[in-house]
């Protein structure tokens, strides 16, 4: 006599299966979240970065008092990092008003936000559109955002002709 094996059902072996499926898409979906949340954590930025945070903040508060001359020393500061800024910063040091200055700091400013999103004690801010105040001819169109770390906003593209013009948009 021949010995017979035991036969799992059909339903039995579906059942077992679709166990299986849920279970991995149980996993998958939890390391999905997982990255998720540790993607949404702002990244330590670098003794560098920092540095350079801190000194545009410098020439930012400068260019928000209608300093001129505060503002290009203070860009001074901001050549001693690479590439691109080296450039802008010596611009903004040459600069021979505060509209050129602006455009430097534009630039500048490009940088300091991706630098800036994200962190907590940075605050981006930009222009609103449309403008609360009804300002004719605004220039604020031609420049963009900015960083600061006070939540008060201080416009360097506006000086101290509209200071507070603005809007954090963290």
């Amino acid at each position: 006599m021949a010995k017979r094996t035991p036969r799992i059902s059909a339903s039995k072996a579906n059942l077992r299966k679709i166990s299986w499926l849920v279970i991995g898409l149980a996993a998958l979906a939890a390391l999905v979240f997982a990255v998720a949340i540790v993607s949404s954590q702002p990244r330590r930025l670098t003794e560098e970065e920092t540095t350079f945070l801190h000194r545009y903040e410098q020439v930012r508060a400068a260019l928000a008092r209608d300093d001129l001359e505060g503002a290009k020393v203070a860009s001074a500061n901001l050549a001693a990092r690479a590439g691109n800024v080296q450039k802008f910063a010596a611009d903004l040091a040459g600069s021979d008003s505060l509209n050129s200055a602006r455009q430097a700091f534009k630039a500048i400013s490009h940088m300091a936000v991706e630098l800036a999103r994200k962190q907590p004690q940075y605050y981006v801010v930009e222009c609103t559109m449309p403008c609360p105040e009804k300002c004719l001819k605004c220039p604020m169109g031609q420049f963009g955002r900015w960083v600061q770390v006070s939540p008060e906003v201080s416009n360097p593209y506006m000086g101290l002709e509209k200071p507070h013009c603005g809007r954090l948009s963290r």
